[in-house]
């Protein structure tokens, strides 16, 4: 018997984690800041512990090139930054942080419609709630984007290591303008 009750490869977690994205969007244009701060947190843990399913599913010996190598991708960095602060509730000040921070805004926005007659109509204005990381050296990336960036550079490291995933997203990607 296994606890691993429905993942059972590093594509299936690549699948989670664009769940996960995709929740944290959710919440984002919900105005739920709970729920986002859950849905990014969990985002950020469960793109972490990708690592580890690809160490172990590919035999992976040298298990710090492999880390080495995930570093280089700075999204990567800071997701191992956020996962082990709050995890672990806060990290040793010796460690080389690349994420620097993550700040929750608020703001209000005006949605803009237009009839068939080309009149332009706008809906009451709403809040939304925006969780942006702020990266070493960098200007702070809104969620969305750097969730985006966070699964394109796990699909990239796939790649490399020719590991299979199906992408949620991959019908959007390979669109006939994208090919």
């Amino acid at each position: 018997m296994s606890l691993r009750f429905h993942y059972v490869a590093p594509g299936d977690m690549l699948k989670k984690l664009e769940r996960e994205a995709a929740r944290l969007f959710d919440a984002a244009t919900s105005s739920q800041k709970e729920s986002m701060c859950d849905h990014f947190f969990n985002f950020c843990v469960t793109a972490h512990s990708i690592r580890d399913w690809v160490i172990k599913s590919e035999g992976l010996t040298n298990k710090q090139n492999f880390h080495d190598r995930c570093n280089e991708f700075q999204e990567l960095a800071a997701c191992r930054d956020i996962a082990n602060a709050n995890k672990h509730f806060e990290l040793e000040e010796k460690r080389n942080l690349v994420a620097k921070g993550a700040v929750v805004s608020r703001s209000s926005v005006l949605d803009v419609f237009e009839d068939a007659n080309g009149r332009l109509f706008t809906s009451e204005p709403r809040e939304t709630i925006e969780l942006s990381v702020v990266i070493d050296g960098r200007p702070p990336q809104e969620s969305s984007q750097f969730s985006r960036l966070v699964i394109d550079a796990w699909e990239e490291i796939f790649k490399e290591y020719d590991i299979s995933f199906q992408s949620i997203y991959q019908s959007i990607h390979d669109t006939p303008s994208n090919i």
